[in-house]
């Protein structure tokens, strides 16, 4: 458990986590400010409830979600990168070693990594929600959609992820949609993580790993645009309202960790045991 913690700590002290991390602060407060910008002096019947003004939600924030979501698989490849060849190359990671077998020390790095990565995206997340709740009143009179409060429920569609819990409790809706959205952030981090084990991304830095990673989900983006397959693409279980099931999100995740788990462990094999 020491060894797991120093990991952690590790992992928190990297200079490509508190870069990237401020980074997501930056764009979740800057996010609610611009929400109350555009509120400011309106009329109250005309102001959005907090689950309204949600970074995933907010008409008002758009550009800032837009950039959050185009650079989703950046951001969470960027968590976790560098984490061990920085640990490596400064003799940290030898501490973590001690008493432990490569396979300790890898899934102990790689369970690392998932955890921050999981709980930062999910803390900026639910850190928006709660600013929003501060700065706007919870039951809104407007919505997003720009329909009556009384009709809102007409609007049901089945086919969208969610959509249930958007009629019903948007504030669960939110809540969901921050877990999936970190939980996919986790499997990116690992996969990032299982790349950097093998000796052919030996001399590349941190950085150009996480943009190989980026470079790959915007590949299988396209290719889902071009073929009309929307499982494939991450944006489809960034952004809300997409024409997605639950089940295919479970596949996507599912399809990333395994392959982050797979070269996790294969990637043992370079380390002796202490």
């Amino acid at each position: 458990m020491k060894s797991f913690v120093f990991q952690l700590k590790s992992q928190i002290n990297q200079r490509d986590f508190k870069i990237t991390f401020a980074l997501l602060c930056l764009m979740s407060i800057g996010a609610v400010l611009l929400n109350c910008i555009k509120a400011y002096g309106i009329n109250y019947m005309r102001v959005r409830s907090a689950a309204d003004n949600f970074l995933l939600c907010a008409p008002s924030s758009r550009a800032i979600m837009m950039i959050f979501s185009l650079l989703f698989p950046l951001i969470a490849a960027t968590l976790g990168s560098g984490y061990r060849k920085n640990n490596e190359k400064k003799g940290d990671g030898l501490f973590s070693l001690l008493r432990m077998n490569r396979r300790q020390y890898i899934v102990g790095n790689a369970v690392a990594v998932v955890l921050i990565t999981t709980v930062s995206i999910l803390f900026i997340l639910i850190l928006n929600q709660l600013l929003c709740c501060i700065a706007f009143p919870i039951e809104g009179f407007d919505n997003r959609f720009g329909i009556s409060v009384y009709a809102k429920a007409m609007t049901y569609d089945k086919n969208l992820l969610f959509d249930y819990w958007q009629i019903n409790n948007p504030y669960v809706y939110n809540l969901l949609y921050s877990v999936i959205i970190s939980v996919l952030a986790g499997g990116i981090a690992l996969l990032t993580y299982g790349l950097e084990l093998y000796d052919i991304f030996e001399k590349l830095k941190p950085i150009h790993i996480s943009i190989i990673i980026f470079v790959f989900f915007m590949f299988i983006m396209i290719i889902s645009h071009n073929l009309n397959i929307p499982l494939l693409s991450y944006l489809s279980y960034v952004e809300v309202n997409h024409n997605i099931s639950f089940s295919s999100y479970l596949i996507f995740v599912s399809a990333i960790y395994v392959i982050g788990i797979a070269l996790s462990l294969k990637g043992c094999n370079r380390y002796e045991y202490i």
